[in-house]
């Protein structure tokens, strides 16, 4: 496997319309090289964008 100097590896954003929106000016993740980098935030219902109010036991 060649190695890339991390610098001129390009970055690339991830975005799917199957999970909820990230917040603020978040990415949902970023792909740089073989890494990958995922973002994730508390319950969100995808629909309504509500928080559940119940807590998991």
């Amino acid at each position: 496997m060649a190695f890339e100097h991390p610098q001129t590896v390009e970055k690339v954003e991830i975005r799917t319309d199957g999970a909820p929106a990230p917040a603020w000016m978040f990415s949902q993740g970023v792909r740089k090289g073989p890494i990958l980098q995922v973002s994730g935030q508390g319950p969100q219902d995808p629909a309504t964008g509500e928080y559940p109010s119940t807590t998991a036991t």
